[in-house]
């Protein structure tokens, strides 16, 4: 992952609460095989999903000076102070907003 998103501190205590969680629900040493797949089923959709967000990240905030920068500073700027962000393709986005896939089967 790159560090564009505060994602390593943020990521490492998502991670330790689920992995708290889930192994707080273990009883036996037979059902820790089963928590550590659900750990890795639970997280893996968004640690993926951090991870092609920093690079989309990385691209936004390094455009080379020129008329695409001259835009996303614009946009930038038209969004300084205010409480909603209104423009849909904005370039400061801080977090990964779309939840993670799981399968409740078993």
């Amino acid at each position: 992952m790159l560090p564009y998103l505060a994602q390593g501190a943020n990521s490492s205590l998502e991670d330790g609460a689920v992995l708290g969680f889930l192994l707080g629900k273990v009883r036996g040493k037979e059902t820790i095989k089963d928590a550590l797949e659900m750990y890795e089923v639970i997280r893996k959709g968004r640690g993926e999903a951090i991870g092609r967000e920093s690079f989309r990240q990385r691209e936004t905030l390094h455009i080379p000076d020129g008329p695409e920068q001259e835009a996303r500073d614009a946009t930038l700027l038209m969004q300084l102070g205010a409480e909603e962000i209104t423009e849909p393709d904005f370039p400061s986005r801080w977090q990964v907003t779309s939840p993670p896939t799981v399968s409740t089967a078993a």
